[in-house]
């Protein structure tokens, strides 16, 4: 037997988890009988044995913080679904998860800066072997985590200010480029469109943006204004109205941020609901009704499940077995229309 072979090979060459593989060589519940003897069939062909398993497991507990934003939860709930989800396949590594949240909506504030901090102090005060944190910008506060030598691994978005292992986000850049092309077929060579996008300095923001402008460009789109409405809808609100009120012929706008119901209301109220064209992103309540009135054509779903997925099994990989994935891992987008959307259930 190759005397490199670990759970971890075997598991990527069956391209399952290596809870699976675990699972199976252990006699342990949930798992398909059909799976569990493909596992049995080439961990015998390779002679790899369940005690040779017992060596590859990590020997101690592994404690991992989730530091989330509570600030969109109708965005940042998915990803701690998808946390979760990966939580409970590691649950017989002796993984022990703790969620802390902190309002990023206010991180430009001095109260939410020390909001945050002391939360990150906290966290490497108590030695936890990792930690996945939604993306948010605080040289200072990442300090104490890199003094501790904590791992840190991004998702959502990727910061330039953290010595991070990785990051799992959106591709914003694709998104931005399908949301122009979306755009033209509604709207047409020449046709005047805008961007409603949430911070100037944000990363994937300005993915989002940078991809727009390129599409737009090759495809002859008129991008009169990029708004930045700072992911808060009352902004979104006040300058989807004055967009409108100077660009009375404007054919749409790409709102690649929380702030849609903002931007929806200010359209409706207008008087263009339908008239002006609206690609939004990711998929809630209101948005369901825009899509089905038709006010929506339709929104770019971010996956947030996925990225808090894989934001810890690829943490988990690391600490265990100090396994490396890509530097960057990007989600891919996908179009929900209003004839695909019940695809995108809760």
């Amino acid at each position: 037997m190759n005397k490199r072979m670990t759970i971890y090979t075997i598991a990527k060459k069956l391209n399952v988890s290596t809870t699976t593989i675990y699972r199976a060589l252990n006699n342990k519940p949930r798992i398909s009988e059909d799976t569990k003897k493909e596992i049995l069939k080439l961990t015998a062909e390779l002679g790899f044995k369940p005690n040779a398993l017992a060596k590859t497991l990590p020997r101690k507990r592994i404690r991992i913080a989730v530091l989330i934003s509570s600030s969109f939860s109708d965005f940042s709930r998915h990803v701690v679904k998808g946390v979760q989800e990966t939580e409970k396949e590691l649950h017989d590594y002796g993984v022990i998860v703790d969620y802390y949240s902190c309002s990023f909506e206010r991180h430009r504030s001095k109260e939410g800066i020390d909001e945050y901090r002391k939360i990150i102090e906290h966290i490497a005060s108590l030695d936890y072997n990792g930690i996945l944190v939604e993306g948010y910008e605080d040289n200072e506060a990442h300090k104490h985590l890199e003094e501790k030598d904590i791992p840190i691994a991004l998702v959502v978005s990727d910061l330039s200010c953290v010595k991070r292992k990785f990051c799992v986000q959106y591709d914003g850049f694709t998104a931005g480029r399908m949301a122009a092309e979306l755009l033209f077929w509604n709207v047409g060579k020449n046709g005047k469109v805008a961007l409603a996008n949430g911070f100037a300095d944000h990363q994937l923001h300005n993915q989002i943006e940078k991809g727009f402008l390129d599409q737009s460009a090759s495809l002859s789109l008129k991008v009169v204004k990029v708004l930045y409405n700072n992911d808060n809808n009352e902004i979104a609100r006040k300058n989807t109205y004055e967009l409108l009120k100077e660009h009375p012929d404007l054919g749409g706008i790409y709102v690649c941020t929380f702030a849609s119901s903002g931007v929806i209301k200010s359209v409706g109220e207008s008087g263009k609901a339908g008239r002006v064209c609206l690609i939004t992103s990711d998929i809630n309540d209101e948005i369901r009704e825009s899509l089905e009135s038709g006010i929506v054509k339709a929104s770019i779903f971010q996956d947030q499940f996925r990225q808090g997925r894989y934001g810890l099994r690829y943490l988990y990989d690391y600490i265990a077995s100090n396994q490396k994935n890509d530097d960057v891992t990007y989600i891919h987008p996908q179009i929900i229309l209003r004839s695909n959307m019940a695809l995108f259930h809760d």
